[in-house]
């Protein structure tokens, strides 16, 4: 299943004609630094501006038209089955396992008319800030090489319509990895733009899977609205950056639209309704290709495909959290059997946001009185996080949206940590995040995370949190237990883990004896087995199996811990750790844990 977007490839149903470019292209050496844009002493004249402004355009479009006819060639492609049409374009997708399109280096042709074309383009801007096209292709063509501060200096220069200019300072704001600054650039962009265009960028309707799309259309203004803000509150893919990067490439894509609309693209394709919404689906491409079929070799007709980068994971909320009221437990995040609809890889300077999926954690819930204690250990891998790099860590609950999410922030984690946070106990979506900025790397895990009141006379249970085994020693504490908790639950055969858990009896006296058993089970035993088991057919297998029986309790909370082995003749698989407690005239109690043996 391909779950998320590879790399994403289009090409047009009919293919385009062009006239290809000589075998020999003219060298210009390339331009080492960009001369500083300041505003012009004196203001041009109007039919300066319009010389301007045309020659401007003919720079651009023939820049593109000699982009395209040098682009690299590849062999087919594109043909056969469609994945997914939209309007005149057939869209593939490339298998899961399958490594990126990585573009070749650009010909020292094209990167010298680029730079010429920069030039020309700072030229045209310093004499006419107050064109904002042409502002906004110098701004584009700047961060398109990775020169974000000329680019963030260019946006400065823009004298055009007040929310047109606060448009492009958020796109070189967003480009440059800076999401404070863009969200904030596109909140003033907000309020100063029609009411007309405001509305067309904030429209979601090319975003939303199918079941949210239906109930988004039927609204009036006004729950728009609030849809809209459930929407991006819940797409804010981490809290501990300024801003939120997820709208901010939304807005930053709606400017491309409005740019590829009114510009010569290196496609040349007339734009129409069909590329806008790839474009904010998809995004900018990372590159395209020609493509050269067999026994066509002299065919005037040119075909491109079009890639788009690897978005990593789906960082869309499940359509189940979006209609109707807020429930916490609804959907799946980063569901392996749902193709994301919108792909969001995120830029970060001169690289984009790479995501290390899946992130390996444990979650445990621990409950008190009149709270919960959420208890999350996460380890990310040595190769992407190596030593030194410093990791910010943000543990999360929101019990509602709109609302403050609960949150605990640890900036200074290292690659493996232990993060608690305190919340009423209520259902909450918990988030698990952490971010390198100086590797460019983050992690993510999103979930509902069901905590039940601790009722009066009822018998319940904790999770069980697993440990690091110290020698023999058990934890004699919450907090010590908690400081030893794993980030991962894969063991290894004939590996010692520590377990603790805590036995709740509220407001009522504990029965005179508990009898508690601990086993280790077959996970991936299918259901024909475990009913032959349950039948005495079959004997059960059980590598772990302990039962003991305990009296003479004192106060609400009976805590828990042991230290076990996992037995050498385990084979590598998935098991459940199962504890389950059993008294007279209470109902039994079963809390599990899941862990992966590994060879």
């Amino acid at each position: 299943m391909n779950r998320l977007l590879p790399t994403l490839a289009f090409l047009p149903v009919a293919p385009l004609s062009a006239t290809l470019a000589p075998a020999a292209m003219a060298q210009a050496v390339v331009a080492s630094e960009m001369r500083e844009v300041s505003i012009p002493a004196s203001p041009t004249s109007r039919e300066d501006s319009i010389r301007l402004h045309r020659s401007a355009r003919s720079r651009q479009a023939a820049f593109e038209r000699l982009r395209r006819h040098n682009l690299p060639w590849a062999w087919g492609g594109g043909r056969g089955e469609c994945d997914e049409r939209i309007g005149r374009f057939c869209l593939t997708y490339s298998e899961e396992d399958a490594p990126e399109w990585v573009p070749p280096e650009e010909p020292t042709g094209v990167a010298n008319a680029r730079w010429r074309l920069l030039d020309q383009l700072t030229d045209a801007a310093t004499a006419i800030p107050g064109d904002g096209w042409v502002v906004a292709q110098l701004v584009r063509y700047l961060a398109e090489v990775g020169r974000f501060d000329a680019a963030r200096t260019a946006a400065d220069l823009c004298r055009g319509e007040r929310w047109w200019c606060e448009a492009v300072r958020g796109f070189a704001a967003h480009q440059a990895g800076d999401s404070g600054a863009a969200d904030a650039a596109f909140a003033r962009m907000l309020r100063a733009m029609p009411e007309e265009k405001r509305e067309e960028w904030t429209d979601l309707s090319q975003i939303l899977d199918r079941r949210p799309l239906r109930v988004y259309r039927r609204l009036n203004d006004e729950e728009k609205q609030e849809f809209e803000t459930r929407f991006w509150i819940l797409a804010d893919p981490l809290l501990q950056t300024p801003g939120n990067e997820l709208r901010s490439e939304h807005f930053s894509r709606n400017l491309l639209v409005e740019l590829q609309d009114d510009s010569e693209t290196t496609e040349n394709l007339s734009w129409s309704k069909d590329l806008r919404e790839i474009l904010l689906r998809f995004g900018a491409p990372s590159g395209w290709e020609r493509i050269r079929r067999p026994f066509q070799l002299h065919s005037a007709e040119l075909s491109l495909l079009t890639h788009y980068p690897d978005a990593d994971i789906d960082l869309v909320p499940p359509p189940e959290l979006l209609v109707g009221e807020f429930d916490p437990l609804a959907g799946v995040w980063n569901d392996e059997d749902r193709r994301a609809r919108a792909s969001y890889p995120l830029p970060q300077g001169r690289e984009r946001l790479r995501w290390i999926d899946p992130l390996e954690y444990q979650v445990a819930v621990f409950r008190d009185r009149d709270s919960a204690r959420v208890v999350v250990a996460y380890s990310l891998p040595e190769d992407s996080f190596p030593g030194g790099a410093t990791v910010d860590a943000v543990l999360s609950a929101r019990l509602s949206v709109p609302g403050e999410p609960l949150v605990t922030r640890d900036p200074s984690a290292g690659r493996e940590a232990v993060l608690t946070l305190s919340t009423p106990q209520r259902p909450a979506l918990v988030s698990i995040e952490t971010l390198s900025r100086e590797r460019r790397r983050a992690a993510r895990a999103r979930f509902g995370l069901g905590i039940p009141p601790l009722l009066p006379g009822l018998l319940s249970a904790s999770d069980l949190l697993i440990l690091s085994a110290e020698a023999d020693s058990v934890p004699e504490s919450r907090e010590e237990a908690i400081r030893r908790a794993r980030g991962s639950l894969r063991v290894r055969a004939g590996e010692r883990i520590g377990i603790y858990w805590e036995i709740y009896s509220p407001a009522v006296e504990w029965p005179e004896r508990l009898e508690i058993s601990l086993r280790l089970l077959d996970a991936d035993a299918g259901w024909l087995r475990r009913l032959a088991e349950r039948a005495g057919v079959v004997d059960r297998i059980e590598p772990i199996r302990i039962v003991w029986g305990e009296s003479g309790y004192v106060g609400e909370t009976l805590p828990r811990s042991l230290v076990l082995r996992i037995p050498e003749e385990v084979k590598p698989g998935q098991y459940d750790l199962e504890v389950s407690v059993l008294a007279p005239g209470r109902e039994p109690v079963v809390v599990r844990r899941t862990l992966e043996v590994v060879g």
